[in-house]
């Protein structure tokens, strides 16, 4: 069995895409933080949602956490402002499927 494990993608679904088209995988462990930063936000939350249809272990990132509950990140002041203006930027993007599934993850 192949396991993929992954963790702070931060919404960079061109580098996430690019490890995909090389590697296969069975089941994927993702260890948090999918949102924040990164221009793809969309793309990248529903990567592990259609993941956890087959072999997912996951938990929420405190980037997550900040996300499905609209909290601060609680980073350093100039990773929570950038964190901050990202998430505002997502909230409009996301659907409320895609916050719930965030929700849905245990806090890691």
């Amino acid at each position: 069995m192949k396991i993929l494990i992954l963790s702070d993608t931060h919404r960079n679904w061109h580098a996430l895409e690019a490890l995909l088209s090389k590697q296969s995988y069975d089941c994927l462990v993702f260890l948090g933080d999918v949102v924040d930063f990164g221009p793809n936000p969309r793309e990248c939350v529903r990567f592990p949602i259609k993941s956890s249809y087959g072999q997912f272990w996951g938990v929420r990132g405190d980037h997550d956490h900040a996300m499905a509950y609209a909290k601060e990140c609680l980073c350093n002041n100039e990773l929570n402002t950038l964190s901050n203006t990202t998430r505002e930027w997502s909230e409009d993007l996301l659907e409320s499927q895609e916050i719930g599934f965030l929700r849905t993850l245990p806090f890691g």
